[in-house]
């Protein structure tokens, strides 16, 4: 072929292409080109090239990755994401990118997806960064060495049924977000998860187990925290005294079930620097949980239900905790308490009984005349008592106990105060519960509905419109404590007003409080109707209201190739929808705490949409308003531009911690994804 154009604009005069002296042409493999420049709108550019290799075949092909150029203010000038892509086989693909900083920074990747179909899929990524900041040899010059890890593995459902496997692995350093992601979401999260999890059941059988790893990485504290291993096994519910044959009503025995329910873990808790070396005796603490629930349920005076149920729990532990008051080396000048752990083998057991009663009371209020043609009211009111005895008591041999020296402010003298510990509270599945419980629980559920006559269509039946749908009034009283009996009251409700949507909620306290001993605001068994002659008062409130709004969407003549339904770059979160000309929502969190003298308050505004200027300009944005603080919240705006076989966009957070922009114009074509400009700021910039 000679004087030709290679381009991947489908119009018969081509938006761009670049112009070919000669090329040879080898169909389903390759276009191997010489000399050839950009030519864009029939404007030739200096943008040249010696000679062209463009892909022309089916499936994967390997290559060179060209990398992205530009500029941060603390590593310098770049070279990023540039290397090879190697097309292994059917079943697997291997990326290797590299990056190099002016300043001496630099970082390599390996990535690569796997799927084998009807068996498996996957995903690998690890990377390694090594940061200098600044200049050498000035005082803000520093350095760090940094990783991730990434890791998915899905068993596909078809290759064992009645098993699977799964692997979840997100694991990195400390700081790898804050001076290598460029995503607002990884940056602002602390924490990482990690799992390797197996489960597996048993047709025909009520029995089933899930075995997995677990690794928990808190970013700010350091710490990270594993479990190894995690298992379960369950076994369903059955009923032991149902009849083979049923002959007859029910009997109520015939309804009672029982499951059973096994745990056993192990934990460590570490550092991010640390080793495995560094574990200690009480790093790692581990146990074994057995749970076996009995309930039934069954019609009391043919409108009410009654649920009794009996729960069993016992734990199994290899080690026991001592707490003692004194010096932790023989220079200390300061006593404090002094906690060890021992190794011994306990069963921690416990049980409690419960019964519940529930119903549902109806009113309904009907109107003759007028739109609204009746109002329902359900009123779910629910009574249960649950009695769990006190295993604080000397003879379980739960609990210890040992005397510390607090300082009196109101004597100005030291006391001598008896402290109680569990040996177990510590250990994953806690202690049996000390002080026992005889709760008396009572929750009062409401819905309010109204129905409204259709009068335009005698056909059409009429509508229901849900005034308030829910309402939810709760607390309970224990009959074994000795003072402070009655719970706060929770108040929850949820309504919708025309296209707002309300969600409400209170914590009322029945009683007052004062300072003890030491100065601190507590709770005192005094009722507020008979101290300060009001029935509660509130120490929580909570509210929020949000609508959203939206244009109606375009008719179908107006559709959309699905060519331009593409993701801003980089931006996967943001899809580019240009059948809804406009959306916005606006949402607002109230919330209000004053469990004693101090209020604190705290609300803020949050306003997301997007817009169509024209059929081919969108931009969506998010931001946001802290009443309490005066200062706007994250903010966001994107831009986006269909240019046919081109596109635009711009991501910009205008100011905050976070301030950064980002723009880029491309080919649409993946096989020509190199063939872009790029512009932008990161946040790593503002450090």
């Amino acid at each position: 072929m000679i004087d030709g154009k290679f381009t991947t604009c489908d119009l018969d005069h081509p938006h761009y292409y670049f112009k070919i002296s000669k090329a040879k042409v080898i169909p389903n493999d390759k276009i191997v080109s010489g000399p050839a420049y950009l030519v864009i709108e029939d404007i030739p550019t200096p943008l040249g090239i010696p000679f062209g290799f463009f892909p022309n075949s089916k499936g994967g092909s390997s290559g060179v990755v060209i990398p992205e150029f530009g500029e941060e203010g603390n590593r310098g000038f770049f070279l990023r994401k540039g290397g090879y892509y190697w097309a292994i086989n059917d079943y697997m693909d291997l990326t290797v990118l590299g990056d190099i900083y002016s300043k001496g920074s630099w970082g390599v990747s390996m990535s690569t997806n796997y799927k084998v179909r009807y068996k498996y899929n996957g995903k690998l990524i690890v990377v390694y960064n090594k940061n200098s900041l600044g200049y050498k040899g000035l005082p803000n010059y520093s350095t760090n060495s940094l990783y991730s890890v990434k890791w998915k593995y899905n068993q596909d459902p078809k290759a064992r049924p009645n098993s699977t496997f799964s692997v979840d692995v997100n694991m990195s350093s400390s700081q790898y977000d804050k001076y290598n992601s460029y995503s607002a979401s990884n940056y602002m999260s602390t924490n990482k998860t990690s799992s390797i999890s197996y489960s597996k059941n048993w047709p025909g059988t009520p029995f089933s187990m899930t075995a997995a790893l677990r690794q928990n990485q808190n970013s700010s504290t350091n710490q990270i925290n594993l479990t190894l291993p995690d298992l379960t096994f369950n076994v369903n519910r059955i009923y032991p005294f149902k009849r083979q044959v049923k002959v007859g009503k029910t009997r109520f025995y015939e309804k009672i079930g029982v499951s059973y329910n096994m745990s056993l873990t192990n934990r460590i808790t570490t550092m991010n620097d640390s080793t495995f070396l560094d574990i200690g005796f009480n790093d790692i603490s581990n146990g074994i949980y057995h749970k076996i629930p009995v309930s039934t349920s069954f019609k009391f005076l043919k409108y009410t239900t009654i649920s009794p149920s009996f729960n069993y729990a016992e734990r199994w532990y290899f080690k026991q905790l001592n707490q003692y008051w004194g010096y932790e080396t023989a220079t200390d000048t300061a006593a404090t308490v002094i906690s060890d752990y021992y190794t011994k083998f306990s069963r921690v057991w416990d049980y409690s009984a419960s019964v519940s009663w529930a119903t549902q009371i109806y009113g309904m209020f009907n109107f003759k005349k007028g739109k609204i043609k009746a109002i329902r009211h359900v009123i779910r009111p629910n009574i249960s008592f649950r009695y769990l005895p006190d295993f604080g008591q000397d003879r379980y041999n739960y609990y210890g106990e040992y005397d510390k020296i607090v300082y009196n402010y109101n004597t100005q003298q030291y006391d001598t105060v008896s402290e109680i510990y569990s040996y177990y509270g510590a250990l994953p599945y806690g202690s049996a519960p000390r002080g026992g419980a005889g709760y008396i629980n009572l929750s009062i559920g409401n819905n309010v509905e109204m129905k409204v006559r259709n009068t335009n269509d005698t056909i059409v039946t009429d509508k229901k419109v849900k005034i308030l749908e829910s309402l939810t009034f709760s607390t309970n009283y224990n009959l074994m404590s000795d003072s402070l009996n009655l719970a706060p009251i929770a108040v929850n409700g949820r309504t919708k007003i025309s296209f707002l949507d309300l969600t409400f909620g209170a914590t009322l306290d029945p009683y007052d409080y004062g300072e003890n001993s030491y100065g601190n605001n507590v709770r005192i068994n005094e009722f507020l109707i008979n101290s300060k002659g009001i029935p509660v008062r509130m120490t929580i409130a909570r509210a929020s209201a949000s609508f959203s709004l939206r244009s109606s969407k375009t008719s179908k003549s107006d559709d959309i190739p699905e060519s331009q339904y593409e993701t801003l770059y980089g931006y996967p979160e943001h899809y580019v929808d240009f059948n809804i000309p406009w959306d916005i929502r606006f949402s607002y969190n109230y919330n209000y705490s004053k469990p004693y003298d101090e209020a604190k308050i705290t609300q803020s505004l949050r306003v997301t949409g997007s817009f169509n200027l024209t059929q081919k300009w969108k931009i969506s944005f998010g931001s946001g308003y802290d009443f309490v603080s005066h200062d706007a919240t994250y903010t966001t705006i994107d831009v986006y531009r269909d240019l046919h076989c081109w596109e635009a966009s711009l991501h910009l957070v205008p100011f905050g911690l976070h301030k950064a922009y980002m723009f880029q114009i491309n080919v649409k074509a993946s096989m020509l994804k190199d063939l872009k400009l790029a512009k932008r700021r990161s946040w790593v910039d503002n450090f």
